[in-house]
C-alpha cells in the first residue's frame, strides 16, 4: 500500500472525513462547518493564530474544546463522563484509542489530539509507555516546539496514558522560552490524573534556554538520575532526560540539532522524532554521519562526552551510520510480497521501533495535505523515526 493510501485509511476512520480530488483533506472547512474555524480566544483551542500570550490562565476544558460534552476528551470527570478504563489498553489506530477513550468518530478532537498522542507514540517505540508497577519519574525533552503553546492543557492527556508517573515535558524553543520568562514560574501546566486512572502527574514547564544544550551536570548525573524512580511530588524540574523528542520535523530545523544527536548517542538517550513527509526523515539520516563526525574528529567537543560517549559515536559511524540505515530499508522493501489490507501490520509495528526505520505514525493528524509541486504526501505529524533507541530506564 502506498503512503498516500496509509495516510487516506487513517482519514477514512472518521465520518467526516472527505477527501478531495487531489487526495488531500480540507482542514478548514471541516472546522469551518463545526464554527471552530477562526482567530482569537472566542474559537479556543482551536484559533488558527498562535498566540500564547492570551493564555496566561488557561481556558477550561469547555472553552477550550468548544465541542458537544459527548465529543470533549474530558480530563476532569464526573458521575456522567467517566474516566476511561484502567490500565490504558487499545490498538495504536485512532478507532481504538476513541472507543478507549469513550468518543463517537464523529469528535474532530483527534485534529489536536494527534499532538500528545504522537508523543505518546514516540516513548511508545523507544520503550517507555509500558505501565509500571512501581511509581517513576519521566523527564522528556521536546526540542523546538512551534505547536501546542496555546492548547498546553490537552497535553494532559499524557497523564491518563503514562499511569503511576510523574512526568516532567521541558519544552526547549524560544517561543517556550519567552512564554517562560512572561510566567510567574517556568511550571506552565500541571494536572494531576484521578487515582483510578493511575494517578500521574504532569508538569509542562519552559527550559531555562531557547535552545536544547546539555550541561556539565546533566550529563554527569544522566546514568544515576535515569536509573532511579521518584514518587516525589515536588515541583523541581529534573536535570537528566529520559528521553528527547521533536515533532512535526522541527528537529531538522533546531539550531544545535548535531548535538542533540551526539549527545543522544554518546549518552545512549532515546531520541525520536515525527514530520510532515518521509522525505524529511531521510534527509535527516543520511546527514547523520556529517554532524556527528565533528565530535569524534574536534578534541575539544569530544571531551564533552568522555571516552565512552565518543565510542559509542565511532561505533555508530563505523556501522554505516545513516546511509546504512537507507540500504537496509531498500533491502527489506525489495523482500515484501503484495500485502492485502491489514496484513503485515505486525511486522511493520516491529520496525517503527528499530533505529531509522521511517514508519507511518497511526496518531497522525488525519487527512493529507495539499500537495506540492513534486507531490509527495505529507501530513502533520505522519512519520516516526526513532534515530537512538537508547536505553530505557526509569
Amino acid at each position: 500500500m502506498s503512503k498516500l493510501a496509509d495516510l487516506q485509511k487513517v482519514l477514512k476512520q472518521f465520518p467526516w472525513g472527505r477527501i478531495e480530488a487531489d487526495g488531500s483533506f480540507n482542514v478548514q472547512l471541516a472546522l469551518a462547518m463545526r464554527d471552530l474555524l477562526g482567530d482569537g480566544l472566542q474559537f479556543g483551542w482551536w484559533s488558527t493564530v498562535s498566540s500564547p500570550d492570551d493564555y496566561i490562565t488557561h481556558l477550561d476544558e469547555r472553552s477550550g474544546w468548544r465541542l458537544p460534552p459527548s465529543q470533549t476528551p474530558w480530563l476532569t470527570f464526573a458521575p456522567d463522563r467517566p474516566a476511561p478504563p484502567y490500565p490504558p489498553k487499545f490498538a495504536h489506530n485512532w478507532t481504538s484509542y476513541y472507543a478507549w477513550r469513550g468518543l463517537p468518530m464523529d469528535s474532530p478532537a483527534v485534529l489536536l489530539l494527534h499532538w500528545p498522542l504522537s508523543i505518546y507514540r514516540l516513548l511508545f517505540l523507544v520503550g517507555l509507555a509500558e505501565v509500571p508497577e512501581k511509581r517513576r519519574s519521566l523527564v522528556v525533552h521536546w526540542i523546538e516546539p512551534t505547536h501546542g503553546l496555546d492548547f498546553l492543557p490537552i497535553f494532559g492527556e499524557l497523564a491518563l496514558l503514562l499511569p503511576n508517573t510523574d512526568i516532567e515535558l521541558i519544552l526547549f524553543s524560544k517561543e517556550a522560552h519567552d512564554l517562560g520568562q512572561k510566567s510567574p514560574s517556568s511550571l506552565l501546566y500541571i494536572y494531576t490524573a484521578p487515582p483510578t486512572s493511575g494517578g500521574s502527574t504532569i508538569r509542562i514547564r519552559a527550559a531555562s534556554t531557547p535552545s536544547w544544550e546539555p550541561s556539565k551536570k546533566s550529563i554527569s548525573s544522566h546514568s544515576a538520575s535515569s536509573s532511579s524512580s521518584s514518587s516525589s511530588s515536588s515541583s523541581a524540574p529534573s536535570s537528566a532526560p529520559h528521553a528527547l523528542i521533536s515533532l512535526n520535523g522541527s528537529l531538522s530545523s533546531h539550531s544545535h540539532r548535531a548535538l542533540v544527536h551526539a549527545t543522544s548517542r554518546a549518552l545512549n538517550i532515546p531520541l525520536a522524532a515525527t514530520h510532515l513527509a518521509q522525505l524529511g526523515h531521510d534527509e535527516d539520516i543520511l546527514e547523520l554521519p556529517e554532524l556527528l563526525r565533528p565530535f569524534v574528529t574536534e578534541p575539544k567537543l569530544g571531551r564533552l562526552f568522555g571516552a565512552v560517549g565518543v565510542r559509542r559515536i565511532v561505533d555508530f559511524l563505523s556501522a554505516g551510520a545513516g546511509k546504512g540505515w537507507l540500504e537496509k530499508k531498500v533491502e527489506k522493501k525489495g523482500g515484501e510480497g503484495e500485502e492485502g489490507e491489514g496484513e503485515g501490520m505486525g511486522e511493520e509495528e516491529e520496525r517503527a521501533g528499530e533505529e531509522g526505520a521511517v514508519e507511518l505514525n497511526p496518531f497522525t493528524r488525519p487527512g493529507t495535505n495539499p500537495p506540492f509541486t513534486h507531490f509527495l504526501p505529507c501530513a502533520p505529524n505522519a512519520f516516526t523515526c526513532v534515530f537512538t533507541k537508547g536505553e530505557a530506564r526509569y
